[in-house]
């Protein structure tokens, strides 16, 4: 008989139940459901960033019957401990049960990940050409040799397939397959459509993304694109259009999110969706991802950005990284600091978001160039009318040119098996920076001070409207701008204590 269910698991990060729907599932766990689906295959997604680890075992363990082909999990290395745990309750109970890893994880690391007990497949790179074979010929009992791009057991003898030589296009790409999720939830409770700087003002639309490109042509050295040389590959301006007006009229969608990693990469294709735009008068609003040196004379001028902002594009979500221009020319972001600085003027003059992120705890980065980048943020912060600025730890990505030099200069000594990486990645579920805590980043000449600093931002980042929340503020605030990171710990000790003493007295007078 064959087999034909198979149970996709999107990992979670964190052990514990995080707040109701935010984002969609990983986007390579949406479009192999829609892709299996399609070939016959009986498809349970069960997403568990929004599951206690526990409740997300029980899910996937319930699944499990005689009818199971096998059980995926696509892996980012933050969600390795997640997805250890989980595909080792599976063993425990079913030790028969086939389950197979993708995703960038394993494609870095294939023979350490199915080395282990608990994985028996890792995908390599792309699966949208393979998935459907490597389900039938579990699902048959026949030989995996047969499979491209695979590594996997026989026995104790571990056995690596040919290269995958097809890549992922949108010749073998659907359009995501709602249907197969539990798309009203995710529509209704989207991060993207909710978060603060909003307002409120899209609490009650219908977000849905849209993924209408593969891959990046930039070079930036700490990406994924540049480990696993993705070639970039996008959709035209009318498909995409078309696909908006479907999930208008089949799921009410009135807010889209581009999946693309730089939607405006191609300028044809950018023109012309602003004027197919114009031409239907959809009425929705958009958020893509894009890149701050755009937004210039030569390209995307102020003329043009006020046309986006009538299109119903509401934020620009951008990776500036950092403000200094060394850095970012080591980061090869081809950025200029001063194109940051001019994005975020254009687009909060069109009155649309800019919504910029910046790194910091690289490798080589001087304690003046991590102060910039805070400066450069709050600057942004308070020069605009509206804004999102972010500052987060470097997160070194296995494979990435920037990982490799930590190891080769900094001694730093990367984990041979699963259950290292599992070991190394639990400080994630406290802090939910990085691999590990700064103290163990050897390349940063002052972890405390840099600890201190990313706790005071998000003070200000992170508002809190509440009595304690704005003497955050404004401490932190004062902290920022003298550069006085002194008594943080004792700072964090007395507003803990606060709380406290402000829960028991609320208990008290209930």
């Amino acid at each position: 008989m064959r087999k034909n269910k198979v149970i996709l698991v999107n990992p979670g990060i964190h052990f514990h139940r995080r707040p109701d729907y935010g984002l969609y599932p990983n986007t390579a766990i949406m479009i192999l459901a829609t892709i299996l689906d399609r070939a016959g295959f009986q498809v349970k997604v069960i997403d568990g960033t929004y599951l206690d680890i526990g409740d997300a075992t029980k899910a996937i363990l319930s699944e499990i019957d005689e009818n199971l082909a096998f059980v995926g999990f696509s892996v980012m290395t933050i969600q390795l401990p997640w997805s250890y745990f989980v595909s080792r309750a599976i063993k425990a109970k079913f030790p028969d049960a086939a389950v197979a890893w993708g995703g960038v994880h394993p494609t870095l690391f294939p023979e350490q990940t199915v080395e282990d007990p608990a994985v028996d497949i890792a995908v390599v790179n792309d699966a949208a050409a393979t998935i459907v074979k490597l389900g039938e010929t579990i699902s048959r009992g026949d030989d995996l040799s047969c499979v491209p791009g695979i590594f996997y057991k026989t026995g104790r003898r571990i056995k690596a397939n040919e290269e995958n030589k097809c890549k992922d296009d949108f010749s073998n790409t659907p359009f995501i397959d709602f249907s197969l999720l539990d798309h009203e939830r995710y529509s209704r409770r989207n991060s993207v459509a909710i978060e603060d700087f909003y307002s409120g003002q899209y609490k009650d639309t219908r977000a849905y993304p849209i993924v209408t490109a593969l891959g990046c042509p930039y070079q930036c050295t700490f990406c994924i694109n540049v480990i696993v040389r993705k070639k970039c590959c996008f959709r035209e301006a009318g498909e995409i259009v078309e696909r908006i007006k479907f999930l208008k009229s089949n799921y009410g969608a009135d807010f889209i999110q581009p999946l693309d990693e730089n939607f405006f990469v191609d300028r044809k294709r950018t023109f012309e969706f602003l004027d197919l735009l114009e031409k239907e008068n959809l009425n929705i609003k958009w958020r893509p991802q894009t890149r701050a040196d755009y937004f210039s004379d030569n390209y995307v001028d102020f003329e043009t950005v006020k046309r986006l902002s009538r299109s119903g594009m509401v934020v620009a979500a951008m990776g500036v990284e950092s403000a200094s221009q060394s850095m970012l020319d080591k980061l090869k972001k081809n950025l200029k600091v001063e194109q940051i600085i001019k994005a975020a003027e254009m687009l909060s003059r069109a009155n649309i978001i800019p919504k910029m992120n910046f790194m910091v705890g690289l490798p080589g980065e001087t304690e003046r160039d991590i102060e910039n980048t805070y400066r450069l943020a709050l600057k942004i912060r308070n020069m605009v009318k509206i804004s999102c600025v972010s500052v987060t730890p470097f997160r070194p990505y296995p494979g990435s040119p920037l990982y490799k030099e930590i190891v080769d200069n900094y001694g730093y000594s990367p984990p041979r098996s699963l259950k290292e990486w599992a070991k190394l990645s639990e400080r994630e579920f406290v802090d939910s920076f990085g691999y590990e805590s700064f103290d163990n980043y050897k390349w940063i000449d002052n972890p405390r001070r840099l600890n201190a600093m990313v706790y005071a931002y998000r003070q200000i980042a992170f508002y809190n409207p509440s009595f304690k929340g704005r003497i955050r503020e404004i401490v932190s605030s004062f902290r920022m701008r003298f550069n006085f990171f002194l008594f943080i710990s004792l700072e964090r000790a007395v507003f803990e204590k606060l709380s406290k003493i402000k829960g028991f007295i609320i208990k008290r007078l209930s």
